[in-house]
């Protein structure tokens, strides 16, 4: 490898020599550790990509470990790609650790769900006292009504009422307005305590919570597991593609995967919190989602699409499928006419993230700036890492803003926002 390094003419700037003596006197030469790297035109042709980063490339190493060795201990064109998502993934696994536990016993839904079940367990207790009240009401116009009736028959006989054919209208036009009473007293809502189960004070009531509880560590995790996904499948790619050009090709559609199942969880959560009050739209919009990512995964690992000259290809690509997986914050503003008291921070955390995807698949698109300047990004900026920056930049905005939400639905539930 040094040799490669050494014949390549383009490669000689890189190399530094440090002069200095050992203990017996006598003079060596140390090499930094950018001495072995390459430049652009010294690769084999499967590792050339971008001709705008001239230097600062891995040789082609077939050793498992000098491919992890190199990649990670050695300043290259790759590292800042490496680094921020596998800084990216061990984050991701610890917020997954910290949400999974959040929400399972210190959610601000605990407070609400004793508060809940204090409240059930004190209408259980009225419960039965209402009922014998509503019940001894009831019974009122029927006493009445035949006192009534009664005086009403006495004073018929006291008028002279020829006979019963005679008197039973009249009996029936004074009784009315007793059987109204009565008929008004049965549409009363307290009526209705009967019909309510007396199990939401026990055990009905915290499966409900718990219920509500996995939903939410369904969709949240399940988008930090997406994360967690794309980010290692990213830091495998960038480590290991200098090793052969099969592992090259296996873990570029690895790390293409990667980014359509973070957009699949994002989508996933922005459904659920989106339309919160709406299961049936989460189901049919989560189908959606899943027809559409399956037959992408299937194109992207197409060998065609493997070639450099598809760059732009893949990239629209992978915007159109973020633009799909947007579909239901536009269709929540439309259903609530964009009034909906949560609609605000969707549009923020969402709208936030998908402007940052789409500017870094815009960067690594045209190879901004690199182009403009070749050579002079090759280990900072170039466009590779801002598309790696921006993705990590886009995941964490999305969730700090379902994060918001989850502790605004498990205070308020549907009460205040029915979307």
């Amino acid at each position: 490898m040094a040799t490669d390094v050494a014949d390549d003419p383009d490669s000689k700037g890189l190399q530094s020599k440090e002069v200095g003596h050992s203990c017996g006197g006598k003079v060596r030469n140390t090499t930094s550790s950018l001495s072995r790297l390459v430049s652009y035109h010294a690769l084999p042709a499967w590792m050339q990509d971008n001709p705008a980063i001239h230097t600062g490339y891995r040789p082609h190493m077939p050793s498992w470990r000098e491919c992890m060795r190199s990649g990670l201990t050695t300043m290259h064109n790759e590292t800042i790609n490496i680094y921020t998502h596998l800084v990216g993934f061990f984050f991701f696994v610890g917020l997954g650790l910290y949400v999974g536990l959040y929400i399972t016993s210190a959610s601000p839904g605990r407070g609400q769900f004793a508060h809940v079940q204090s409240r059930m367990q004190q209408l259980a207790v009225h419960k039965h006292h209402d009922l014998a009240d509503v019940q001894d009401l009831l019974r009122v116009p029927r006493h009445h009504g035949d006192d009534l009736e009664y005086s009403q028959t006495c004073s018929l006989i006291k008028m002279g009422a020829p006979d019963d054919e005679e008197a039973g209208p009249l009996r029936g036009r004074a009784s009315y307005p007793v059987d109204e009473l009565a008929m008004w007293l049965r549409r009363q809502p307290l009526l209705q305590l009967g019909e309510l189960p007396c199990a939401l004070s026990g055990d009905e009531l915290h499966a409900a919570f718990e219920r509500m509880l996995r939903s939410h560590r369904f969709a949240m995790l399940g988008m930090i597991v997406s994360a967690m996904v794309c980010t290692l499948g990213s830091t495998t790619y960038h480590l290991l593609w200098n090793h052969s050009q099969l592992i090259m090709r296996v873990f570029s559609r690895v790390d293409y995967a990667g980014i359509i199942t973070l957009v699949c969880g994002h989508s996933t959560m922005a459904t659920f919190y989106l339309f919160y009050c709406r299961p049936e739209l989460i189901v049919r919009y989560n189908v959606m989602l899943v027809g559409i990512s399956i037959p992408t995964v299937l194109l992207f690992f197409h060998p065609r699409f493997e070639f450099p000259e598809f760059r732009t290809i893949r990239a629209v690509l992978f915007t159109t499928f973020g633009v799909l997986g947007g579909l239901p914050l536009f269709h929540a503003g439309f259903m609530h006419r964009w009034t909906e008291d949560l609609y605000p921070m969707h549009l923020l955390s969402l709208g936030s993230s998908g402007i940052l995807y789409v500017l870094g698949a815009l960067l690594f698109a045209c190879r901004y700036p690199e182009i403009f300047n070749p050579g002079k990004y090759d280990i900072y900026f170039s466009s590779h890492q801002w598309l790696h920056i921006f993705v990590l930049l886009g995941a964490i905005v999305h969730w700090v803003g379902c994060w918001y939400e989850l502790g605004w639905r498990m205070e308020h539930g549907c009460l205040h926002s029915p979307l």
